[in-house]
């Protein structure tokens, strides 16, 4: 038994690394550098490996989170079927089961016993330092650099969601500011509203609604992030031509149409809107928005699933989201602040990233975020279960 253990233990960090891989990869390609080599290998190599896990990690009693989501990937099989040209591939199955995958990997990641907690998750802390390593330099260079491969800020935004679980608070504070200032100075309008909406609301309920939390604690916290905040963006301010392009992306919000989604989502939904009763259903395709309408994504995920895979497949893809939401804020109320402002926070940043941008097409983001939601599957899958286990969670957090 414990060499199944070990065996699982070893899959489940090379799941990790290959992810972690393939997103500062991704950062890389953005910024238009040198990716890393045999990314497509390491890609296939990921889908191999949660493929071969899940005999280890499933089990008969899913969650109703689980249970969504493999109904969503069973739902978006015909979608490879729909297609002008036959898409059905062993990348092209896996990835439909990426979200069900990774959320099994992050829920058997916390499950583990007698590994160190903190390795759980710090193959990921060490990929956002590498991207916010190669944005400093990129932006010792030429600072527009970030701001012209500005879509390199996804990989933050989706590795940042792990820096929430850092014990150490100082240490999780200046993170987090380094990382919300790179995707400042990226000028990402979503990504910047997202961050700093999830960043606002962790901090206002960890410590505000915290009765653990003495009046000092929470004084010197509230002051350490105002004082780093002020001087991050201070900073920003002292480089005009960033200062200038971030303005101008702001104020041209409602004149741009959001760069182009506007026109984007209106030809989707009219497309969706006069489609036959079983591609509405079933949908028009594997990757359809991209192959058969423009030459890339729909930049909203929510049109993405509905217009690729169905209605079927979005209706049960938008219970799961609200149905983490409506956990994480249960549990709030229930008591349980630190668990339930760590998954509101990123739901949140979640929210904002998939409603304006294309996270579901990508499979290493959008696996990124499945697995760290599948890391509170077990507490978040009833209340009582989750208060139970509350010391559990506290250990998983050191």
């Amino acid at each position: 038994m414990r060499g199944l253990t070990n065996y699982k233990n070893i899959i489940i960090y090379a799941i990790e690394l290959c992810l972690c891989y393939s997103v500062v990869n991704y950062a890389l390609s953005k910024l238009e550098l040198s990716g890393l080599p045999g990314v497509r290998y390491v890609e296939l190599l990921f889908l191999f490996l949660c493929c071969v896990i899940i005999p280890f990690i499933i089990n008969k009693h899913q969650s109703s989170l689980s249970k969504l989501l493999l109904s969503f990937a069973i739902c978006c099989i015909p979608s490879l079927f729909a297609s002008d040209q036959y898409s059905l591939s062993f990348y092209n199955l896996t990835t439909l089961f990426v979200p069900f995958l990774s959320y099994q990997v992050g829920s058997a990641i916390s499950q583990q016993e007698g590994i160190n907690k903190s390795r759980k998750y710090i193959i990921f802390i060490v990929a956002i330092v590498i991207v916010l390593v190669i944005a400093a330099n990129q932006y010792i260079v030429n600072p527009m650099t970030l701001v012209v491969g500005r879509d390199f800020a996804f990989a933050l935004v989706v590795l940042s969601s792990f820096l929430f679980l850092i014990k150490n608070q100082v240490l999780k504070i200046v993170l987090q500011i380094l990382t919300l200032l790179v995707i400042f100075i990226s000028i990402k309008r979503s990504l910047i509203l997202g961050m700093v909406l999830a960043l606002i609301l962790y901090y206002f309920i960890s410590i505000y609604w915290n009765k653990k939390y003495k009046l000092g604690t929470k004084m010197w916290l509230t002051l350490l992030i105002v004082i780093l905040g002020f001087g991050a963006f201070a900073y920003i301010g002292t480089v005009q031509d960033i200062n200038d392009s971030i303005e101008e992306r702001f104020m041209n919000m409602s004149e741009d149409g959001g760069s182009g989604r506007d026109y984007i989502y209106e030809v989707i939904i009219d497309k969706i809107d006069a489609s036959p009763t079983s591609q509405l259903l079933f949908g028009h395709g594997y990757n359809a928005v991209a192959t058969k309408i423009f030459e890339h994504p729909a930049h909203n995920d929510v049109l993405e699933i509905m217009y690729d895979h169905g209605l079927i497949a979005v209706l049960i893809w938008i219970a799961f989201v609200i149905i983490i939401g409506y956990k994480a804020v249960r549990l709030i109320v229930k008591g349980e602040i630190e668990l339930g402002s760590i998954i509101i926070s990123i739901w949140v940043m979640w929210i904002m990233t998939f409603f304006t941008n294309c996270i579901h097409v990508n499979t290493s983001l959008s696996a990124t975020f499945y697995l760290f939601f599948g890391l509170f599957d077990r507490q978040i899958h009833t209340n009582r279960y989750a208060i139970s286990q509350s010391a559990s969670f506290r250990r998983t957090i050191q």
